[in-house]
């Protein structure tokens, strides 16, 4: 009886005898080989100051629902960890708007990337993008960090409700 040996349309050249040169030992290899874009559900948001995160059902909002701090305040904070290849990224945070909205800070691994990203406007509205243009990002693993501070002049409160932020790389 003979051993099993995989075919090599299905592994390429990788084999037991290289493969540490393309994962381990090759962070180049690695880093070339990383998303290019990244989604970040809110739901899985880790809260690190706040409220729990829960969902809201919205018919017309896309994927049906956002998620936020409930009882939203100002100083809540949410975390996103996530892998990327370098370069620079557009981050776009899918969310609805309303007359509570807060404002929100936006930090990657410690670093300001936005200040007063502004969740108002005098109404409710649904598939609100805004966007965060030109962060500069290492390649490996990266910890998002959305900080409530503060409110617009005319909102009433500190709601947040995000569905995902999603990360593009542009350059």
């Amino acid at each position: 009886m003979s051993t099993w040996t995989p075919p090599k349309r299905l592994f390429g050249s990788i084999s037991a005898a290289n493969l540490n040169t393309y994962w381990r030992d090759n962070t180049a290899y690695i880093g070339e080989n990383l998303p290019h874009h990244v989604t970040m559900f809110h739901d899985t948001s880790l809260v690190t100051n706040g409220n729990a995160i829960a969902a809201n059902a919205l018919p017309g909002q896309w994927y049906y629902r956002t998620f936020s701090q409930t009882a939203s305040a100002d100083g809540d904070i949410f975390t996103q960890s996530f892998w990327c290849a370098a370069g620079t990224y557009t981050f776009t945070v899918l969310c609805r708007t309303t007359a509570n909205g807060g404002l929100v800070d936006w930090t990657l691994d410690g670093g300001s990337i936005d200040t007063g990203m502004d969740f108002y406007t005098g109404g409710t509205v649904v598939n609100t993008q805004l966007t965060i243009v030109g962060a500069s990002v290492a390649v490996g693993r990266h910890v998002l960090t959305g900080t409530v501070n503060g409110q617009n002049v005319a909102s009433g409160g500190y709601d947040i409700e995000i569905t995902k932020i999603h990360a593009v790389k542009t350059a």
